[in-house]
C-alpha cells in the first residue's frame, strides 16, 4: 500500500511541475509515472459533427484518488490514436467526414502515455448531424452535366439513436454523395436539391458604326444578337425504403428552368462626316442609325415533379451505386445488422 505522505509529496511535485510549465509527471528520470494509474480524455463537447474540431484536455488518474491535469508537454508526448477520427495540433481531434464511418462507433478516442503505454485512456465522442445542412447540386454543366438524378434515403438504428436517416445522392457521372439526419433533423426540406436549369447568356452587343468620311453619312450601328435560351430544370426522383414513405417530405427539390439571356444591346451609329471644307458645295451628312437590341432568349421549361418509388430494406442499399464501395458497404451492412437485431 501507498503511504498517504508519499502521494502528497507526489501530489505536490506534479502541482508545482504543472504550474512551471514543465510535464506533469516529472522529468525523464522521475518515479512519479509509477503513481499514475490511468487517463482521462476531456473533450471541449460529448457530441460532433463530423469533420467537426474539437479541443480536449486531458488530466492523469493518481493512485489514491488524486486526479492532476496534463500539461501542454505532456500531452505533445501522448500517444493518441482513434476511430473515425484523426489527432490533431494542441491534443484536440478532427472527426472524420465519412458520416458512415461514425455510424456505429461514434468517435472513439484512445490515448496513452508514452513513458508508460500501460496508463491509457479511451472515451466516445457522439456523432451529430445538424451542423450545417445538407444542399446537393445537380450541375449544370461541365464534368456533371446530367440532368437526372436520384435521392435514396432508408431509416437505421444506431448504437445512439432509435432513428437515423442515411440519404444519398446519385448522379451519373460522380461519385455518390452520402448524409445522415439524427431524429432533431426530420423536417420537411431537411434535404435540398438544387436542379434548376441553366440560365441563357446574354446575346452579343452590336458592332459600332463607322464614322462617315467627309461629307458622307456614318454607318448604322450593328444590331445586337439574340439572347440564349435558358436550360431545362432537372429531374430527381426519389427512392425510399417502403413502408418509411414519409421519408420523401424530407426533400425539397428546385428545378425550375434557367433563365433566358437577355438581347444584346445595339450598337451606336457612326457619326456624320465633316462638311467639305474649302467648297461652296453644300453637304449635310447623317448619323448612322443605332442598331436594335437583340431579342431576350426564352425561360427554359421547368423539370418534372420527383417521382416516388419504395423499395424492401433488403434491396434498397445492394441496389445503390455506393455498394459498390467497400468501405460504404461494410458501414451499412453493420447498421442494417444493428437495426434488424434490436427490431428497431
Amino acid at each position: 500500500m501507498i503511504k498517504v505522505s508519499t502521494l502528497v509529496a507526489a501530489v505536490c511535485a506534479l502541482g508545482c511541475a504543472s504550474a512551471s510549465g514543465s510535464s506533469a509527471l516529472g522529468g525523464p528520470e522521475s518515479k512519479l509515472v509509477t503513481f499514475a494509474r490511468g487517463l482521462d480524455i476531456l473533450p471541449a463537447s460529448p457530441r460532433a459533427c463530423p469533420g467537426e474540431l474539437i479541443a480536449s484536455t486531458y488530466q492523469v488518474r493518481i493512485a489514491g484518488g488524486s486526479i492532476l491535469p496534463l500539461t501542454e508537454s505532456d500531452v505533445a508526448a501522448l500517444i493518441r490514436h482513434a476511430v473515425a477520427a484523426e489527432p490533431a495540433r494542441n491534443g484536440g481531434w478532427q472527426m472524420s467526414t465519412d458520416v458512415l464511418a461514425s455510424a456505429t462507433s461514434g468517435f472513439r478516442l484512445f490515448v496513452a502515455l508514452g513513458r508508460d503505454t500501460t496508463v491509457r485512456g479511451d472515451t466516445v465522442v457522439v456523432p451529430t448531424y445538424g451542423c450545417r445542412a445538407t444542399l446537393w447540386e445537380l450541375g449544370p454543366g461541365g464534368p456533371y452535366s446530367a440532368r437526372n438524378a436520384y435521392v435514396r434515403l432508408g431509416k437505421l438504428a444506431t448504437p445512439f439513436y432509435d432513428s437515423a436517416v442515411v440519404a444519398v445522392f446519385e448522379a451519373p457521372g460522380r461519385a455518390p454523395a452520402v448524409s445522415m439526419l439524427g431524429p432533431a433533423d426530420l423536417h420537411h426540406g431537411a434535404i435540398r436539391i438544387n436542379a434548376a436549369g441553366t440560365n441563357g447568356t446574354a446575346g452579343r452587343q452590336g458592332h459600332r458604326g463607322e464614322n462617315g468620311s467627309e461629307c458622307a453619312d456614318g454607318e448604322d450601328g450593328g444590331d445586337g444578337d439574340p439572347g440564349q435560351d435558358g436550360g431545362p430544370g432537372g429531374q430527381v426522383d426519389i427512392i425510399v425504403q417502403a413502408g418509411s414513405e414519409w421519408l420523401a417530405d424530407l426533400v425539397s427539390v428546385s428545378n425550375a428552368g434557367g433563365r433566358g439571356g437577355a438581347g444584346g444591346t445595339g450598337g451606336a451609329g457612326g457619326a456624320a462626316g465633316a462638311p467639305a471644307r474649302g467648297s461652296n458645295a453644300v453637304c449635310t451628312p447623317k448619323a448612322g442609325r443605332p442598331g436594335r437590341s437583340g431579342s431576350p432568349g426564352r425561360d427554359g421549361e421547368p423539370g418534372i415533379r420527383p417521382q416516388v418509388k419504395s423499395v424492401p430494406l433488403a434491396l434498397l442499399w445492394p441496389g445503390s451505386p455506393i455498394w459498390s464501395d467497400s468501405t460504404a458497404r461494410r458501414a451499412l451492412s453493420e447498421l442494417i445488422q444493428y437495426t434488424v437485431k434490436t427490431g428497431r
